[in-house]
């Protein structure tokens, strides 16, 4: 999934992080776990919880929060979603469905199409156009 939509900007940033006992001290774990390079951004290790928190998941986070309210990532491979605007859109656990993920991301990317809100305000568009032709034609 990670290359399906570089050609159309979409990019992954990878943030290592040490906090859950899984990454080695330089973060080469998470590099050789996953496949695809394509389209990955890779940043140095640091903290996603805690006093030392990235300032990127503490915007994250807060704007965010897990459904039961509380903000802190539980474990590796939290996922946040992003629109081209730096607007926070969704968050996702470790374990997401990926097929929650491309769905949202063709959602924001526009992929599947406009959405109905979109789809409406082209009709009314269109209606009011052929009524100001009629007009301008009677």
């Amino acid at each position: 999934m990670c290359t399906d939509y570089v050609d159309k900007g979409f990019k992954i940033l990878a943030f290592p992080c040490g906090q859950f006992m899984q990454e080695t001290r330089d973060g080469k774990k998470n590099r050789e776990i996953i496949e695809c390079r394509r389209g990955i951004e890779w940043f140095g290790k640091g903290d996603v919880n805690g006093a030392s928190t990235r300032d990127v998941f503490s915007f994250l986070k807060r704007e965010l929060p897990n459904k039961d309210g509380t903000s802190d990532i539980r474990w590796n491979y939290a996922k946040f979603l992003v629109d081209q605007d730096g607007r926070p859109f969704r968050r996702y656990g470790a374990h997401s469905d990926p097929s929650t993920i491309r769905s949202d991301i063709e959602y924001l990317m526009d992929i599947k199409g406009p959405s109905e809100m979109e789809l409406k305000k082209r009709r009314l568009e269109k209606v009011k156009s052929e009524r100001t032709t009629e007009i301008f034609m009677g």
